[in-house]
């Protein structure tokens, strides 16, 4: 017995034990398997935490399901049925796991509203999504759940019970899924929905209120339309239980460090039980409510978060044979998918060096892009353009793990390849800069390196906590950066070479990057260039390939200002020893793993 189900043996009339269960971040994660490799990853996706629900729900007291979102983004099984009529198996997953409520992330809208409803008529249980509203006003989505169970009391007397459930998508979505909504959406901070979402909840009879929050935990998330508002929706008086997410990380745990409103030892955001289970599956969290009658009615008398993870040695990590039978026919057609022959590239694809500017497996999704958009403006007022194409890696390592590198070997290429290259769903957008437009652009990316003093030793080569994907690199020019200036010193990028000459500060050129990158605020609205039809960026990937085979240009996106007697340390992926040859200018040294996996490379530069 677990000591959480020891309490329910204690418990005397008029007191009962629920039980929340929670999943987030699944993004496609069903049957536990690495589609980009193709091969099983045990111990991970819904049908490894599946035997997990069956245990719980077999012990004493109630349990209710629910989902913080991001759930069809990310694979292949995961995406099926998103672009068109026809089923969806992560909605068939969820009638067969009985969840109670459900709730979006940013990504699920990566396909629009349409799959988005239909997602949400499929499922079963309530989708709900209470801060984001269309341009005339009307919902999205049904903002709240009002759920009506039943719950028995330590004398096992059984009693109703009314679970109040709120649905709070990332307030990004707006911006970064814009071009699918071209009415334009409305959207209101987490906290905000909450205080006017919750008293409505109390006033309809919840006697328990759950949050589902597509948020992570961060203290200085204050701001109205904060991305990562967890703590701010916790806050909030008349939320019993918050379900957090988005950032991929896990709590309770050592992901969050205890401070003032956070307790990691308890499961608590400001005194309220709280859980967030990482992603792919390979968590349930779980929150634990003591609940007492009070007047004829339940309320919440403390409780907890914890996570619960599949057992090797109960055999839940091998997963539940139902539901992977359940879904085997979309599996099979998800695995022909992944295995369509697409072509070949004449060198291997990859991402352990994309900190130095030099990543194949970023340079072909640039020249792809490039491509497709010189072939699209040819005729048009801006043919006369130098076109230069903007791209980052997706996968190059950190939180993520020494794994999480893109590492294609030259030869044949399959569909799950390209996938691996792109594995987002974003709209290609072109844009027209001058140079001045693309030094302030590539600054960002200056900006994700430490600052290291002349002649330092072994010093990271990367700022603290920087993402892979904000390192954007601009096919058809080098950037040159000065490690040694502040991060934020304009000076830092010393120049912007195109041709081996500086670009000058009024040249004009098209751009072609990312939907998504343009909804961040990387370039004003009235440069972007209307296309003859809409593309993703995936789509430029299937045409290259479709040339012959894939060549990369070599040239590196950076280059570094010349620091005699300075070393500073890589940490990529195991697998980059193989390709140690393409960064020979940097001399690196092999200086073994981490305790997390990483190689470290010492690079004198």
């Amino acid at each position: 017995m677990h000591p959480d189900d020891e309490t329910f043996g204690r418990l005397r009339a008029g007191e009962a034990h629920l039980r929340l269960m929670a999943t987030s971040d699944l993004h496609g994660n069903l049957l536990g398997y690495d589609y980009l490799s193709d091969r099983p990853a045990p111990g991970a996706g819904l049908a490894a935490l599946a035997p997990v629900m069956a245990r719980l729900r077999a012990g004493p007291g109630a349990t209710l399901l629910f989902d913080n979102g991001d759930v069809l983004q990310g694979t292949p099984l995961g995406e099926a049925g998103t672009g068109g009529p026809g089923p969806m198996p992560v909605a068939e997953a969820f009638r067969a796991l009985g969840y109670d409520a459900a709730t979006l992330g940013n990504h699920d809208f990566d396909f629009g509203l349409a799959a988005v409803r239909r997602f949400a008529a499929q499922a079963g249980p309530a989708v709900v999504l209470g801060n984001l509203v269309q341009a005339d006003g009307t919902s999205v989505l049904p903002p709240v759940a009002l759920l009506e169970r039943e719950i028995a009391d330590g004398a096992g007397v059984r009693h109703p019970l009314r679970v109040g459930v709120l649905g709070l998508t990332t307030p990004g979505v707006a911006r970064w899924n814009a071009h699918h909504f071209p009415g334009g959406l409305s959207v209101t901070g987490m906290a905000a929905a909450a205080r006017r979402r919750v008293p409505a909840l109390r006033a309809a009879g919840a006697e328990v209120v759950v949050v589902l929050a597509h948020a992570g935990i961060d203290p200085a998330a204050t701001a109205p339309g904060a991305e990562n508002a967890a703590l701010a929706v916790a806050e909030v008086e008349g939320v019993d239980a918050l379900v957090a997410g988005h950032t991929h990380l896990a709590f309770p745990g050592p992901d969050h460090a205890a401070a003032r409103a956070v307790d990691p030892a308890a499961g608590r955001l400001n005194g309220r039980p709280a859980t967030m289970p990482g992603a792919g599956g390979r968590a349930l969290g779980v929150i634990e409510l003591a609940l007492v009658r009070d007047g004829g009615r339940w309320r919440v008398d403390g409780g907890h978060g914890r996570l619960v993870r599949p057992g090797a040695a109960s055999g839940e990590a091998a997963g539940d044979r139902a539901l992977s039978a359940r879904l085997a026919p979309a599996q099979s057609a998800a695995l022909a998918r992944i295995r369509r022959p697409v072509g070949e590239s004449r060198v291997a694809l990859h991402t352990h060096f994309a900190a130095l500017g030099r990543a194949p497996a970023v340079q072909v999704v640039a020249e792809a892009q490039r491509l497709w958009l010189a072939e699209a403006v040819a005729g048009t007022e801006w043919a006369g353009l130098p076109v230069l194409s903007a791209a980052a890696p997706f996968r190059a390592g950190g939180r993520a793990g020494p794994a999480h590198f893109t590492d294609i070997p030259a030869g044949p290429l399959q569909a799950r390849h390209l996938d691996d290259l792109y594995p987002f769903p974003n709209a290609l957008r072109a844009l027209v800069l001058t140079g001045a437009d693309l030094r302030r652009w590539l600054a960002r990316s200056a900006a994700a390196f430490a600052r290291l003093a002349p002649g330092a030793r072994d010093a990271p080569l990367l700022a603290p906590g920087v993402r892979a994907y904000t390192l954007d690199m601009i096919a058809g020019v080098t950037a040159e950066i000065d490690l040694a200036a502040p991060p934020e010193d304009p000076a830092r990028l010393r120049r912007v070479l195109r041709h081996g000459r500086e670009v000058a500060p009024e040249a004009r050129f098209l751009l072609a990057t990312n939907s998504h990158r343009l909804a961040a605020g990387a370039a004003p609205a009235e440069a972007v260039v209307p296309l003859p039809r809409p593309v993703t960026n995936r789509e430029t990937l299937d045409a290259l390939a479709a040339r012959g085979p894939l060549d990369p240009p070599s040239a590196a996106a950076f280059a570094f200002a010349p620091m005699p007697g300075t070393t500073a340390i890589l940490a990529t992926a195991p697998g980059a020893r193989a390709h140690l040859a393409d960064i020979a200018p940097f001399a690196p040294e092999d200086l073994g793993t981490d305790a997390e996996g990483f190689l470290r490379l010492r690079l004198h530069l």
